[in-house]
Formats: structure tokens, sequence, C-alpha cells
């Protein structure tokens, strides 16, 4: 017996993870519209179960779709994310001290 055939929009149907304007979202058609994923970094301790609940599906599910979407696991994408925010703050903390050094000197 032939499986049923693959619908060709199938794949862009299905929930993905993407970035855009420098943020991160999680496009799930079934919600009908993308959710913001960085306001909901800290609140879910950089952790992927507790993102994944946030977010109303499984841990397993959430890491299929960041790989499926990203290429990367959820943890790795995760402390990727996490890195770079805090070299970014790292670096505007340097430069306001800086600039407050200037202003001191």
């Amino acid at each position: 017996m032939n499986p049923l055939p693959t619908h060709p929009d199938r794949r862009s149907r299905r929930p993905r993870i993407t970035i855009h304007d420098q943020s991160w979202w999680f496009d799930d058609p079934a919600r009908g519209h993308p959710l913001r994923l960085d306001p909901l970094f800290g609140p879910c301790g950089w952790n992927l179960r507790n993102l994944a609940s946030t977010l109303g599906i499984g841990e397993r599910t959430l890491s299929r779709i960041i790989e499926e979407s990203i290429g990367q696991t959820g943890k790795t994408w995760l402390r990727h994310i996490r890195i770079v925010r805090a070299n970014k703050e790292t670096l505007q903390n340097t430069d306001k001290i800086g600039r407050m050094l200037k202003c001191v000197l």
C-alpha cells in the first residue's frame, strides 16, 4: 500500500523558529501569528524545557523544531543566544563606563 502523498506546502506549515529584526520568533501556523521569543528566555531561566512549556509544546517537539529551523540542538542554540546577549551587554556597559570616564577626566 502506498503512503499518502505529502502536500508540497506541508513543510512550510510546520512550526519553525526564525530570526527577524534581530529578534527570535516562534512561528506556529496553528497560532495564527508569530510569538517573539526574546522576552521569554530570561523568565524561562534559559531552559529548553521551561521555554517549551511556556509555548505549550513538549521539550522534544521544541528541540525538533529548532534543529529543523536552525540546524543546531536546542541547548546549543540557547547557549549561543545567551553568550551573544552577554557580549552585547558587556560592550554596552564598557561604552557607558568609557563615556563616564571622559566626563570625569
